[in-house]
């Protein structure tokens, strides 16, 4: 088939193509209840009504009053993200008496005790209800409210029962090797609470593979440590108020007794002999820096956990090449100890700490990939589980509570050959993988995606997170890695909700993603489309497309656009070359692109180069050379022959200038008949779509 019989739209986006969306709803999806509402995670119970909600520029939030201060800030929120998403200014406003058509009504003291903490109750008729035992119930029962908004205003009737099975759901990112903005991760909070994700772990210091390192927090007690990139104090005190408010907890991670390079860095007597990045666990002064710090940054997140990473130390049979750490050990914990010992008590010495400002340490896993002779890890560690040094069955049995953080499945690295980054991953993530499931297995650490599943709701298994790492971060921009986590955050949000899916494969699942969207301010986003993707013309004339740029979610940033026409004898042109959207909400623009072709014959222009000098100038040489024999021969035409070959000695003479001057540049070639596609980019910040339009010439 040709390509000027091909509808040729190629589209890729961060955002929600209206378009889609507005199909999907008009047809539903295979598989799915047309009147059920499509969310991420899925509504857990969804019993069709009568009538529909219709939102309008009327609406109002109406709290019960006798949960006013509860809801306060919920209520703020979910009427800037209305805002935001619809350019609406929905007023707050409080009594149950008062609600009528259109309004979303808000309370507390749901008398449904299967719904626990996080669900909540929703009843859409000419109203809409979110009943909830919590103010985070109401919260996540808005976000279901906003995703169905997204897709249109209005809402088929019905009721809903929704709670999540696992009580921590999350994500997190290595701001050590990279640094990620501030925006990006205000961006992510709202995008991780859009999906019910309550959890936001942030690895705070770190070193990467070319020997770079950072420690992203403003630090009073030792400046030296911090990085020229990093946080201030009051930077992070906004991030924290702003997790609060959506209902994310965040969760700081200062990485030692290893990937410690940011504290070593400016204090080198604290390594470990010719260990890069590893604190010497014989040195005093490592724990007086480590308490420092600790002292200093644990009262400032009001989370009640603290992660000290705590990974990748030593292994087993590595300790006896250091045998000061035996000999320290022995000094504190008795004669019987072994190097081992340090480094289990050293996590269990930071576990002390951390329990004293009221807070439970989280660790990976590294703790059972050692055995100490004296020295156990202290139970109230949460384990996150994500290498297999043992199996998820034995820090169960020995007290701990743990995370699935599963390497296999659950690790983003950018740069790196992984498995998660593999396209047959996020078939994995959303179609097989659960908190409880694909655990590594011991015997075979490295095949995927885990082999060991747990009961769904064993005691002790708190959820799943996901997890961006950093070891070569130049390998990804942060516009990337926030384009290339999309659909894995999607699937991490059903399966760790753990409702019913309202689809059971990927493929189907991806027309879901679409409509839901994203938090209504996620970042810039558009759509780029044309009615008229396919133009036939012949040589030598312009063809003319016109497309729609329609921006989405409050977008305010600059776009420019261009296209990409490698077509023999053709130009593209593209107007405007960057514009940026105005109005609440934006409107679209339009968007002319323009590819000029060249006809079969084109005229010699003059002067010319070279290649068209030499034979004009031989040319007129030998006309010259006619006339000179001219005089000869016919003597009664002499003065005219004279005259023509001055004439012809003349251009001889402008050729060979024209030629020593270079000339301009040789015309373009005959356009050859053919079909061709001309990709057009529009580019924002952190956003690109592309569209094929198809040109014939005949």
């Amino acid at each position: 088939m040709s390509c000027g019989a091909m509808i040729g739209l190629r589209i890729r986006q961060l955002g929600v193509v209206a378009g889609i969306a507005a199909a999907l709803l008009s047809a539903g999806l295979p598989g799915v209840q047309a009147a059920q509402p499509q969310t991420i995670p899925a509504l857990r119970e969804w019993t069709d009504g009568s009538g529909s909600y219709a939102f309008s520029a009327g609406s109002r939030i109406v709290l019960d009053a006798t949960n006013e201060a509860e809801l306060s800030t919920t209520a703020a929120v979910f009427a800037d993200d209305l805002l935001t998403l619809t350019g609406f200014t929905i007023p707050v406003v409080t009594g149950a008496a008062s609600v009528q058509a259109g309004d979303i009504y808000l309370s507390l003291g749901a008398a449904d005790a299967q719904i626990g903490q996080e669900g909540y109750l929703l009843t859409v008729a000419d109203s809409v209800a979110i009943s909830a035992q919590t103010d985070a119930g109401v919260f996540y029962g808005t976000r279901s409210l906003l995703q169905m908004l997204r897709q249109g205003f209005q809402i088929p009737g019905g009721t809903a029962r929704d709670w999540p099975d696992y009580p921590e759901r999350g994500m997190m990112v290595d701001t050590g090797r990279k640094f990620y903005s501030v925006e990006f991760l205000e961006r992510h909070i709202k995008e991780l609470a859009y999906l019910k994700l309550n959890y936001f772990h942030l690895h705070l210091s770190d070193q990467d593979a070319y020997g770079g390192y950072g420690f992203r927090l403003q630090s009073v007690s030792h400046p030296e440590i911090t990085s020229l990139q990093h946080y201030t104090t009051a930077e992070m005190q906004s991030l924290v108020e702003l997790a609060q408010a959506y209902h994310v907890m965040i969760v700081p991670e200062i990485d030692v007794p290893s990937h410690a390079l940011p504290l070593i860095a400016p204090h080198p007597d604290l390594q470990l002999a010719d260990r890069t990045g590893k604190l010497d666990l014989s040195n005093p002064a490592s724990y007086t820096l480590v308490q420092d710090l600790l002292e200093e940054f644990l009262p400032q997140f009001p989370a009640p956990y603290w992660h000290t990473g705590g990974d990748e130390y030593l292994g087993n049979w590595e300790y006896t090449n250091y045998p000061q750490l035996q000999t320290y050990a022995q000094q504190l914990y008795g004669p019987k100890a072994n190097g081992q010992d340090i480094y289990i008590g050293f996590v269990n010495w930071v576990d002390v700490i951390v329990h004293n400002h009221s807070k439970q340490l989280r660790a990976w896993n590294d703790l059972y990939g050692v055995t100490g002779n004296v020295n156990t890890p202290n139970p109230d560690i949460i384990m996150e589980m994500w290498y297999p040094y043992n199996t998820p069955q034995d820090p169960l049995s020995k007290g701990h509570t743990i995370m699935n953080c599963n390497y296999l499945t659950l690790y983003y690295v950018l740069g790196g050959d992984w498995l998660t980054n593999d396209p047959a991953n996020l078939i994995n993530l959303y179609e097989s993988w659960a908190p409880h499931r694909q655990f590594p297995d011991p015997a075979a650490p490295e095949q995927w995606p885990g082999s060991i599943n747990l009961d769904p709701m064993t005691t002790g298994l708190r959820g799943g997170k996901f997890h961006i790492w950093c070891d070569y971060p130049d390998k990804q921009t942060q516009a990337q890695v926030q384009a290339g986590i999309v659909n894995h955050l999607r699937g991490l949000a059903q399966n760790s909700w753990g409702s019913p899916k309202l689809v059971s494969t990927y493929q189907a699942f991806l027309q879901i993603i679409d409509p839901v969207g994203h938090t209504p301010d996620y970042g810039p986003d558009f759509t780029l489309t044309t009615d008229a993707p396919n133009v036939t013309v012949r040589a030598g004339q312009t063809a003319t497309y016109t497309l729609k740029l329609t921006p989405l979610m409050g977008l305010k940033e600059a776009i420019s656009l261009n296209c990409n026409a490698s077509i023999t004898g053709a130009a593209c042109g593209i107007t405007p070359a960057s514009l940026t959207p105005s109005g609440s909400p934006a409107t679209p623009s339009t968007i002319t692109v323009s590819i000029t072709t060249t006809p079969p014959a084109t005229a010699i222009n003059l002067p010319a180069g070279p290649q068209r000098t030499i034979p004009l100038g031989f040319a007129c040489l030998a006309l010259a050379a006619a006339a000179l024999a001219g005089k000869y021969v016919d003597p009664a035409r002499r003065r005219p022959a004279w005259a023509l070959g001055s004439l012809m000695l003349l251009v001889l003479a402008l050729g060979a200038s024209c030629r020593s001057s270079g000339g301009t540049p040789t015309p373009r070639p005959r356009t050859p008949a053919g079909s061709y596609s001309v990709i057009v980019k529009a580019s924002s910040q952190s956003t690109t779509h592309e569209i094929t339009i198809n040109l014939t010439v005949q």
